[in-house]
This record gives structure tokens, C-alpha cells and sequence, in this order.
């Protein structure tokens, strides 16, 4: 999953029957329009998954890298003579996975047009019957992080009692309000 860094995170998980903690686990990535893998990095893997995050400084917006894995697992048993295990360097590669590195999406420029709440208190009757009071919020696309896109899928809207959270969402939206 590529990020706002230029980086790209690689997650991968297994089922199978072999140890593949004690070795660590190679990680390899072709970059677009080059026919080879290259190794990229190694990741400790856990009992059942894995991850790596690959953030070479070269990684261009817009280009497309395919990754895959390779594993090296043991079974536990039988030992030989030095008591190691007889099977070991049990290679699995991965399948490719191949990812678009796009442009982190620009960060909304809020605007909150406010109740004002002190007029209200002065009112002799408040709040008035079936009466709603709200705040106006609208937003735009802002400049940050450099280089962002202003393309965005939707806008998730978050509302939290304190600032600091935590916050609950409650509403999204494809439209710049």
C-alpha cells in the first residue's frame, strides 16, 4: 500500500506447516518497465505473517513496482547428528503483487462557521421548541503535503466531544462542500 512518503508497504501471511521465524524473510521488487527482481530487503517474519516497508528514496509518483517474497522456513524435527534439523532452507516465493506509486491526496483546509452560542443564551427562552442549533462546516483542497494530488475518492467527516478525539465518523462524501 503506498503511502504519502514515497514509500510502499508490502504485508504478506502463510499457513503452512514449516517455521518460517528463523530466517529472515528476502523481499523483492521489480520496477517498472525493467524484466528482473531485485532484492530490496530483508523483514523478520512472524508465526503466520509478515511486512516491509520499502522506502527507497528513488520510488517515482506515478510508476508501477511489483513485488514478491521469499521465505525460507524449517520443520522442526527430525535433528541430525550436530542436533540441528534435517530440514531446513525451505525456499517459497510469493505471488507478485504489483502496485502504482500515486501522489499522497492533499490535505482539506477546513472552515467552521459556528453557532453563536452566547446570543442564544441571552434569549428568554433557550432553546426554543423544536429548534436546531449546528455548526457549518466546509472545506477545501489545501497544498500540503508538496507535490499531493487533488483528486480524492471521498471525504470522511470525524466529530469528537474534545479536540484530541477520540472521534467517530459520521458521515463521507464525494463532494467538496
Amino acid at each position: 500500500m503506498p503511502t504519502a512518503d514515497k514509500s510502499i508497504t508490502v504485508n504478506w501471511a502463510y499457513q503452512v506447516p514449516w517455521d518460517n521465524t528463523k530466517q529472515p524473510t528476502r523481499i523483492f521488487r521489480q520496477n517498472s518497465g525493467n524484466a528482473t527482481f531485485t532484492q530490496v530487503g530483508t523483514s523478520v517474519s512472524g508465526a503466520s505473517s509478515g511486512s516491509f516497508t520499502d522506502r527507497d528514496p528513488t520510488l517515482q509518483v506515478g510508476r508501477q513496482y511489483c513485488y514478491y517474497v521469499q521465505t525460507n522456513g524449517q520443520y522442526p524435527g527430525p535433528l541430525n547428528s550436530a542436533n540441528q534439523p534435517i530440514f531446513t532452507n525451505l525456499l517459497n516465493n510469493s505471488q507478485q503483487q504489483c502496485v502504482q506509486l500515486n501522489a499522497a491526496p492533499c490535505s482539506p483546509v477546513l472552515s467552521l462557521r459556528q453557532t453563536n452560542c452566547d446570543s442564544l443564551a441571552s434569549s428568554a427562552q433557550f432553546p426554543k421548541p423544536e429548534q436546531q442549533y449546528q455548526n457549518s462546516l466546509s472545506w477545501s483542497v489545501g497544498n500540503t503535503p508538496a507535490n499531493c494530488s487533488t483528486v480524492a475518492a471521498y471525504y470522511r467527516i470525524l466529530r469528537g466531544e474534545a479536540a484530541g478525539g477520540p472521534y467517530v465518523a459520521i458521515d463521507s462524501t464525494r463532494q467538496l462542500r
